[in-house]
């Protein structure tokens, strides 16, 4: 006596699976691995948009915050950046921060004389040691 099973109908219904799986996911795939091999570059570029860095100079001793980070005898205010300018900038724009030091030879000191100095974003202060500033 001959007993039906149900394994054909798996093996159709696998088998019908695998081949839907080969035209929706496989085909377009390798349509896709052929395009970029002869579509123009942008088409296929990827751009990502990096925050800006910001290099502060501090160039005076003085401690002032004249709303302005300018070089040396140029721009508004004091003409100057102070060290409490770059902290002030620094705390108010987003990216990387760096603040440097050109305060010429020799050794300087920055005292402060309109309070504390607080600075609440991340920032790289790069300055020409302890024995010079």
């Amino acid at each position: 006596m001959h007993r039906p099973t149900h394994r054909p109908k798996i093996r159709k219904t696998g088998s019908a699976f695998i081949r839907g799986l080969a035209l929706y996911v496989l085909l377009p795939v390798t349509l896709l691995c052929a395009a970029r091999e002869f579509a123009p570059a942008e088409y296929f570029s990827v751009t990502t948009r990096a925050q800006a860095a910001h290099v502060f100079t501090v160039n005076t001793t003085a401690d002032t915050d004249d709303g302005s980070c300018d070089q040396l005898g140029t721009g508004v205010g004091n003409k100057d950046c102070s060290l409490r300018d770059a902290f002030h900038f620094a705390n108010t724009t987003t990216g990387a921060h760096t603040i440097n030091f050109d305060l010429g030879t020799g050794a300087h000191t920055i005292t402060l004389t309109v309070g504390e100095l607080v600075i609440n974003q991340s920032a790289n202060i790069v300055g020409p040691g302890p024995s010079l500033l």
